[in-house]
């Protein structure tokens, strides 16, 4: 998705990636 990342690993917390808190609440931590 965004180069670096593989497209199937959710993006590093560090990364603002958009939808980000729909991401935590889901369980992506």
């Amino acid at each position: 998705a965004g180069g670096d990342w593989g497209e199937a690993v959710p993006p590093p917390q560090q990364i603002p990636a958009p939808g980000v808190e729909s991401i935590q609440a889901t369980g992506w931590e």
